[in-house]
C-alpha cells in the first residue's frame, strides 16, 4: 500500500530538518523539525535532532524528554537523556549500534 502524501510530507520534514543540522544551518533544521512534531508528535526521530539545534542544556534535555516520551523504547533517545542527565560516564558507553550480551541468570545450586 503506498504512503499518503501526508506521510510523505512528513517523511520530507525529517529528512530536510536532519539533513540542515548536519550541514550546521540550525535554523532551518529548527523550522522543519519543529513543523514536524506539531505534524506527528508520537515520533522521537524530529525530538531527537531539535536537540542537536541548540547548545542550551536544558533545551536539549526538553527536547530529549519528549523523544523519550514519544518513543520510551527508542535507544538513542534513551541514550541522550543519560549523557545529558550525566548519570554515567561517557568512557562507559557502548557505541551506538553495539549491543551488550544479556546477562546469565545465577546458577542454582543443585540440592
Amino acid at each position: 500500500m503506498p504512503e499518503s502524501f501526508e506521510d510523505l510530507y512528513y517523511e520530507q520534514l525529517i529528512s530536510d530538518g536532519v539533513i540542515a543540522a548536519k550541514a550546521g544551518n540550525r535554523i532551518q533544521a529548527r523550522l522543519l523539525l519543529e513543523r514536524a512534531t506539531a505534524y506527528n508528535r508520537p515520533d522521537s526521530r524530529p525530538w531527537i535532532w531539535l536537540s542537536e539545534t541548540t547548545d542550551d542544556l536544558a533545551e536539549k534535555r526538553k527536547y530529549m524528554e519528549c523523544a523519550v516520551a514519544a518513543d520510551p523504547f527508542n535507544t538513542a533517545a534513551r541514550r541522550g537523556m543519560v549523557m545529558l542527565s550525566e548519570q554515567l560516564d561517557r568512557k562507559r558507553l557502548v557505541k551506538e549500534g553495539e549491543g551488550v550480551p544479556p546477562r546469565r541468570p545465577p546458577a542454582r545450586p543443585r540440592r
